[in-house]
C-alpha cells in the first residue's frame, strides 16, 4: 500500500461508491441501485485498494507543490463539501 492510510478513511468504500454511481450508472445505461451494487460488490474486494493506490499516484503527480498531509487535507475538504 502506498497511500498513506488516512485516505482509505476519508475514501471509504461507500463514499467511492456514492462518488461514481452516477456515471457508472449512465455509462452501462442502468439505474443508479443497479450500478450501486455492482460497485459495491466489486469495491469490496482487492479493487478498492488498487484503485485508492492509482488514484493517490495520479494526485501525487498532479500536486507536486503540496506535501502529503496538504494533499490529504484538500481531499478532506473536497469530500465535506459534497
Amino acid at each position: 500500500m502506498s497511500y498513506p492510510p488516512r485516505l482509505a478513511h476519508l475514501a471509504t468504500r461507500a463514499v467511492v461508491v456514492a462518488k461514481l454511481v452516477p456515471t457508472y450508472a449512465q455509462a452501462h445505461r442502468i439505474d443508479e441501485e443497479e450500478a450501486a451494487q455492482r460497485l459495491s460488490s466489486v469495491l469490496a474486494g482487492r479493487m478498492l485498494p488498487s484503485l485508492l493506490d492509482a488514484t493517490w499516484a495520479a494526485m501525487r503527480g498532479k500536486s507536486k507543490r503540496l506535501t502529503d498531509d496538504g494533499l490529504l487535507e484538500k481531499v478532506a475538504t473536497t469530500l465535506g463539501e459534497r
